[in-house]
């Protein structure tokens, strides 16, 4: 089985700020998964990839700043018996080689192979302290002018809720909403290929009280969007809060 796939890894949380911030980001625009049992799915290496994101991130000290592409060899607990890393810096190398050695894939039953290419890169992050309250009194927003073309790629639910599936579930129901704010985003300069990864706070009653929206690019418009339309998705109550949902949106890969 071969899946090609892009994601967006979030790597810095910012101080509460109105404007947008710069930091760096760890993306994977190809993930191939070869693999016998057919087990191992693209969500558990997206996840397993995301656990050690921080770490990635440090081999920016290192020098990697370019792609990197990853060759890695799982035995059927999911662990990497074997790795190779091609970097142009050796100390980048021996970094990224160092982090990705602890990688733990779930779900393998038998022995895999997965091929990734790693890349760092600047992105847009907007704290968002206080949603809109009244959001669900106004009405609904006019349609954007750009017909643009996205997807939600992931949907990460923190391991507080009881039901993960349910929680995404209650995401696709508002893919319209979430469609129209990143079509604003596009009416006002960002680009067709933006990538924007929104993460919320859910608190004890299952209320989204504050987000974080990452972006290649933040129009304000945009994020005003989400400002007002993220309110209306409310959740089960977790087990413990404050809990987390990480919603990604991105062009079709296709």
């Amino acid at each position: 089985m071969r899946i090609g796939v892009g994601a967006c890894i979030v790597v810095a949380v910012t101080s509460a700020s109105a404007k947008p911030v710069p930091t760096y980001i760890v993306s994977t625009p190809v993930i191939e998964i070869i693999d016998p049992s057919n087990t191992i799915s693209r969500s558990g290496v997206e996840q397993s990839i995301a656990a050690l994101r921080d770490e990635l991130r440090g081999c920016r000290d290192a020098g990697w700043g370019s792609d990197a592409l990853a060759w890695i060899v799982v035995d059927w607990h999911g662990h990497v018996t074997r790795l190779e890393v091609a970097v142009p810096k050796p100390d980048a190398e021996k970094c990224l080689t160092r982090v990705l050695k602890k990688l733990a894939i779930p779900a393998a039953q038998a022995r895999a192979t997965i091929v990734v290419r790693l890349r760092i890169e600047n992105q847009l992050v907007t704290d968002i302290a206080e949603l809109d309250p009244d959001a669900g009194k106004r009405p609904p927003l006019p349609p954007p002018s750009s017909k643009a073309r996205v997807e939600i790629s992931r949907i990460n639910v923190g391991s507080d809720f009881a039901d993960p599936e349910r929680i995404k579930t209650i995401v696709r129901r508002h893919a319209d909403t979430l469609r129209t704010c990143y079509a604003l985003g596009i009416d006002h300069g960002a680009p067709a290929t933006n990538r924007v990864t929104l993460k919320l706070s859910v608190d004890a009653a299952g209320v989204v009280y504050s987000a974080q929206v990452a972006a290649t690019a933040s129009p304000r418009e945009m994020v005003d969007c989400y400002k007002r339309e993220l309110p209306k998705l409310s959740f089960p109550l977790p087990a413990k809060a404050p809990t987390t949902v990480e919603i990604e949106q991105r062009p079709p890969t296709s």
